[in-house]
């Protein structure tokens, strides 16, 4: 299209996933920094009367503190995905389809964050031998302490240039083995909206 930027546009839909994460990221970084600051509070108090009371609380308080932040996160999970499926924007719609699926949704997300870690593993693999083939690897920089900028670039763009082109693969990858899943469970749970 013309009018889009090195062909790329921004539409509804993107804008409507950046409204979401958005409102959830500032709602729970918020939310779970006042939790964080009463943990500390209430660990600190303690302690003033006893220093094994007060490190009891304070290793108590985070473990709840880190189990609900899990319990939230999967709680939330599918909001991009309604967000997408339904065309509006939707914090916190997801607590109503995600009821009774905690477990399996925690599975799902461990399986899914494996398997990206799997993807990342592999993008290293692929991109060690690129880069070695394309310039030597990155290490050669340090020799070129001192050089021109002109220099560094003769002598590290390719291997810059086949860096980053493994490195927007492999993160494409991740992207979509980390967000497929959550919008192939809504599509089970909630059905298309067309259905």
């Amino acid at each position: 299209s013309a009018k889009a930027f090195g062909y790329l546009r921004l539409g509804a839909d993107e804008l409507r996933v950046l409204a979401v994460n958005v409102i959830l990221s500032i709602v729970l970084g918020v939310g779970f920094f006042v939790l964080a600051l009463i943990v500390g509070v209430a660990a600190g108090v303690t302690a003033q009367a006893n220093q094994g009371a007060g490190i009891l609380v304070g290793v108590l308080g985070a473990i709840a503190v880190a189990a609900l932040a899990i319990w939230i996160a999967i709680r939330l999970c599918l909001a991009v995905p309604i967000t997408l499926a339904e065309k509006r924007i939707a914090p916190f719609a997801s607590f109503a389809v995600t009821k009774g699926q905690v477990f399996p949704l925690l599975g799902m997300a461990v399986i899914a964050f494996i398997m990206s870690l799997l993807v990342s593993l592999l993008g290293s693999v692929i991109a060690l031998p690129v880069m070695m083939v394309s310039g030597g690897g990155l290490e050669q920089l340090v020799a070129l302490e001192g050089q021109s900028t002109q220099a560094l670039i003769q002598a590290a763009g390719p291997g810059l240039l086949a860096w980053g082109v493994v490195n927007a693969a492999v993160s494409a990858l991740q992207l979509a083995v980390l967000y497929a899943p959550f919008a192939a469970a809504y599509r089970d749970i909630k059905g298309l909206p067309h259905e």
